[in-house]
């Protein structure tokens, strides 16, 4: 089992999704076993969240302040925003 930093349930699809510093993950809710989707890309990823208006898994890479959109097929996070002013930020939340 990964040691993970951070997890997202996407509710429109029921889907538990995982990361460590490195890699995201499908968690099954039933067992607790993580599926590795694949490697991030990003540096030090510590949060996620999901947005479901939008259809959207966000993912925060922490050692480089981004916010990150996470392809849910591959498990890769694309940079879509810097984040200015914090130092290791740690956790993301989507507020409707």
């Amino acid at each position: 089992t990964p040691a993970p930093t951070a997890m997202a349930y996407d509710a429109a699809n029921d889907v538990l999704y995982g990361c460590s510093r490195q890699n995201t993950y499908v968690v099954n809710r039933a067992t607790g076993a993580w599926t590795l989707l694949g490697a991030t890309g990003v540096s030090d990823c510590w949060g996620m969240t999901y947005d479901p208006d939008a259809d959207i898994l966000y993912g925060l890479g922490a050692a480089s302040s981004v916010l990150c959109t996470v392809d849910r097929g591959t498990g890769a996070w694309t940079a879509v925003g810097g984040l200015t002013g914090l130092s290791f930020p740690r956790s993301i939340a989507y507020v409707p």
